[in-house]
């Protein structure tokens, strides 16, 4: 499994390798969301990741 976090808006990507070495990909853009962590049987939040993140501050 591997993620891609946006630093720049709400946006998370998870990459899932499949049976016959295939990849699936699955986006998350709802910050009241939750990725499910399967091989340790764990949701986490998408406000926790983005927790302390403004995004309205551009520089």
């Amino acid at each position: 499994m591997i993620f891609s976090v946006s630093q720049s808006t709400c946006f998370l990507e998870r990459y899932v390798k499949t049976e016959g070495d295939r990849w699936l990909l699955e986006e998350y853009r709802d910050p009241n969301g939750s990725i499910l962590l399967e091989s340790v049987e764990e949701s986490l939040a998408i406000a926790d990741i983005y927790r302390g993140v403004d995004f309205a501050t551009e520089e």
